[in-house]
């Protein structure tokens, strides 16, 4: 029996076969592409955001270097008197075996611009000092009805302005730096001790007088001169022209820290 479509059934035929051609292209080929499309659009604004960031970073370099060498040139301007000739060895090699030799050599200077008759010298073995910050902490008076009557917060903040300082550098970190003391005993007259004071007073590394004792404050020593009168009495006056001197003992302390590396920052 032979089945002959109508031309109608034919041309029903063909646009059902047409629309299934087109959703199956739709579903197999069309959307997968479309959403890998939509998927890739995601990624490139996802990229293109990190690489913006990258370029803000990368833009932001020379600013940052040179903000590093700044701080670096402050640093190690401030850092400089910690960076004390006295140590000479120690600075290149860490190494404190001519501590000694070279702060002898470093104080020899003053001492003998202060015509100073060194009879000892004292010696402590260099180590490491806490430096820890000087500063002044308020006394502050309160009482509960200042308390009560400070509504406005007007002594409270005042209260705050004035312990800022003490309490900031209260939590501030310590540090430790290498140390050694000298000490010089000798025979020294007023000016020349004034004269080596000065000298340490002046000096550009740091190096600050610890203890100082002076046997006698009048420095009369050596002008005393003895007086006999026509009965052979015998007196003793103080020249008034004469220069006394005194044993004097001087304890310093010197500091001593490695100087800041410079930063690699590159080209």
């Amino acid at each position: 029996m032979k089945l002959e479509m109508s031309y109608r059934d034919k041309m029903i035929l063909l646009v059902l076969g047409i629309v299934a051609i087109l959703l199956l292209g739709f579903f197999f080929l069309i959307k997968p592409q479309y959403d890998s499309l939509q998927a890739t659009k995601v990624l490139y604004e996802q990229t293109k955001e990190k690489a913006d960031a990258i370029d803000v970073k990368i833009n932001a370099i020379p600013t940052l270097k040179d903000t590093i060498t700044k701080k670096y040139n402050e640093a190690s301007k401030t850092a400089e008197v910690f960076i004390n000739t006295a140590f000479v060895t120690a600075n290149e090699t860490f190494s404190h075996e001519k501590t000694y030799y070279e702060l002898d050599q470093y104080i020899q200077a003053a001492v003998d611009e202060s015509e100073w008759e060194v009879t000892g010298f004292e010696l402590a073995p260099a180590g490491y000092k806490t430096v820890e910050y000087y500063y002044y902490t308020p006394d502050v008076l309160s009482y509960s009805l200042l308390e009560a009557a400070d509504i406005n917060d007007n002594y409270a903040t005042q209260i705050t302005e004035t312990m800022l300082e003490s309490l900031v550098l209260e939590k501030r970190e310590v540090v430790d730096v290498l140390s050694a003391e000298l000490g010089i005993i000798g025979d020294i007259t007023k000016e020349g001790m004034m004269t080596f004071l000065g000298k340490i007073d002046t000096d550009k590394n740091a190096v600050i007088v610890k203890e100082m004792d002076i046997e006698d404050y009048d420095f009369i020593d050596g002008t005393e001169e003895e007086i006999v009168d026509e009965l052979g009495n015998t007196t003793v006056r103080i020249d008034p022209n004469a220069v006394g001197t005194s044993e004097v003992t001087i304890i310093l302390s010197f500091y001593n820290a490695k100087e800041i590396d410079k930063p690699e920052l590159g080209d």
